[in-house]
């Protein structure tokens, strides 16, 4: 390589977000490779790093809190702990507050729509919305429905989507993020009966994961 250009940087670019993916859960934190500015042989890479919690939750400031609290307390949003991390129900919609921006002046509420698209939003945006409460554990009925429906049926209702994923995001949780794939892999391959359900979600709601996964792994 004789000189830089645009499409080796994005190869670079590349390879170097895939090798920070790699250490993010030993280090507890992630990375984001930014915008690269560059020459015909030098290059800035710009990289931002944030702190997260073992589940992979973003760690907010103090004074992050305190700025997002008061922009939901001034629009009169009553809400059951902090405005960054919550979770919220709108239209259909799920939404969940991930961060702030005060150089924004309207749009300062930054959010994820059904954990996947990321946009910008005001404080007013969640006027008439619905905050989920923490999720505990789910009911053995609820559990049941859990294992016996697939998530991505088209006929699902957007309270039964909701419950899906949190009973989802609940077991994976229950059973780690090292485990998780395989587990999900080797319960859609088995059938169990309705002893075996309440065994599982009896296993997975008192923490013996080695028992749940006995259960399965035949």
């Amino acid at each position: 390589m004789e000189e830089l250009d645009r499409v080796k940087l994005r190869e670079i670019r590349e390879t170097l977000a895939s090798h920070l993916k790699e250490i993010e859960e030993k280090l507890g934190v992630t990375f984001s490779v930014g915008s690269i500015s560059y020459g015909s042989t030098h290059a800035s890479i710009k990289l931002d790093m944030q702190l997260v919690t073992t589940s992979g939750e973003r760690v907010y400031s103090e004074t992050e809190h305190m700025m997002a609290d008061r922009a939901m307390a001034e629009k009169g949003i009553k809400m059951n702990g902090h405005a960054l991390g919550s979770i919220w129900s709108k239209a259909g919609k799920t939404l969940k507050i991930i961060g702030y921006n005060p150089r924004k002046p309207k749009y300062y509420m930054k959010i994820t729509v059904d954990g996947m698209t990321e946009a910008n939003a005001p404080a007013a945006y969640f006027l008439g919305a619905v905050q989920q409460t923490p999720f505990e554990k789910p009911s053995f009925e609820d559990f049941k429905f859990w294992i016996d429906t697939d998530g991505d049926a088209d006929h699902l209702t957007p309270k039964q989507v909701d419950l899906y994923d949190q009973i989802n995001e609940w077991v994976a949780n229950k059973v780690g993020d090292d485990l998780a794939e395989s587990f999900f892999n080797l319960l859609s391959e088995v059938e169990l009966d309705a002893k075996e359900k309440r065994q599982m979600h009896s296993f997975l709601c008192e923490g013996r994961i080695d028992n749940a996964i006995a259960l399965i792994n035949i």
